[in-house]
């Protein structure tokens, strides 16, 4: 796996924690481009918001309306799962989430604790069945998907 960029350290003089409304800076003054930022968000569209070192540097659209984000998230779950097996926070992706998230162990008893071998792996893939009779990594991801999600 490669290294992902350090994080810069960040002094506390240089950030801010949001109140009512974000405070605002340049980008420049942070680090970033503008013209970069402006090209980034006429691709992707919608509405957001770029906070960097708890300030707002750049925002699009309506970026106060909530709105359904879906399968967004899935790439940012995954970066950070990543860094913390790069950290040494997490093992690798075969670990076993029950040594981290305990109330696994207890649960579905009838059958047989089968969400005590839920990975990391499977809950990235999506095929941890949680929810479902099945056991981890037993269904194909589109199947196990359409079962967990009441499909059947």
């Amino acid at each position: 796996m490669t290294s992902c960029r350090e994080a810069e350290p960040v002094e506390d003089s240089e950030s801010t924690r949001p109140a009512q409304t974000w405070r605002r800076r340049p980008p420049a003054e942070l680090g970033l481009d503008a013209r970069k930022l402006r090209a980034f968000t006429e691709h992707v569209g919608g509405n957001g918001c770029i906070i960097r070192r708890g300030w707002l540097v750049h925002d699009w659209g309506h970026p106060t309306k909530t709105i359904e984000v879906a399968s967004a998230g899935k790439p940012v779950v995954a970066h950070f799962l990543y860094r913390a097996i790069e950290l040494g926070l997490l093992p690798g992706l075969d670990s076993l989430v029950m040594d981290h998230e305990p109330r696994l162990g207890d649960l579905n008893a009838r059958l047989g604790f089968k969400d005590r071998q839920i990975t990391w792996r499977h809950l990235l893939q999506q095929t941890a069945c949680y929810g479902s009779a099945n056991a981890p990594g037993t269904l194909t991801t589109m199947t196990c998907r359409w079962r967990c999600s009441g499909g059947y």
